[in-house]
């Protein structure tokens, strides 16, 4: 289908770029392009719209570049990616930059590097997050399996003093038992 196509596009162009071939990525980025718009936009292909500025950043045209980075940061607000919007801004700075445009390279290069610290300390936290996550799900496994332990412990000495009460019972039988013999013994010698 449609969506496939300019999805597999984009995919294509995002390999050649990777591979440094900027005119066929650049290609490719325009036919999945054209297949998008006549099928409306959509967040999914926000990377193929990143890629897209960065060929043409890499090819000189820095307009176009312009024109697509701006398209990603949009696409990238949407998402609440800040990684992805840090790069776009280097993007950004860059072009204007490369174009002599000195004042909007600065916007674009501090707004980088704003995002940037904010990704860093957002990837900070979250790893203070997971190392947390993962020391009190490990305490709370050695809790479970101190319990289970003491658990086990608990049954075993239960067991004990069940088989204390059984020999206890016995022993109380037999000495009854015993009275009682000894009671009948008693009677027989009256008798006798």
């Amino acid at each position: 289908d449609e969506w496939s196509n300019a999805f597999l596009d984009g995919l294509k162009g995002n390999l050649e770029f990777a591979k440094h071939n900027y005119q066929q990525a650049l290609a490719y980025f325009n036919r999945s392009r054209e297949q998008i718009i006549s099928m409306g936009m959509d967040v999914n292909f926000r990377s193929i719209v990143l890629n897209h500025g960065k060929t043409e950043f890499m090819l000189g045209n820095y307009d176009n570049a312009i024109l697509y980075l701006h398209e990603a940061k949009f696409w990238f607000q949407v998402i609440n990616s800040v990684q992805f919007e840090s790069d776009v801004n280097y993007f950004l700075a860059a072009c204007f930059e490369k174009k002599g445009v000195s004042d909007s390279a600065l916007y674009y290069f501090k707004n980088y590097t704003l995002l940037k610290d904010s990704a860093q300390s957002l990837e900070i936290k979250k790893t203070i997050i997971d190392v947390s996550t993962k020391y009190e799900t490990e305490k709370k496994e050695q809790e479970i399996k101190l319990l289970q332990k003491e658990s086990e412990a608990n049954a075993l000495l239960l067991r004990i003093k069940n088989q204390q009460i059984i020999e206890q019972q016995l022993e109380d039988d037999k000495k009854s038992q015993q009275l009682v013999l000894v009671s009948q013994q008693n009677e027989i010698n009256k008798l006798d």
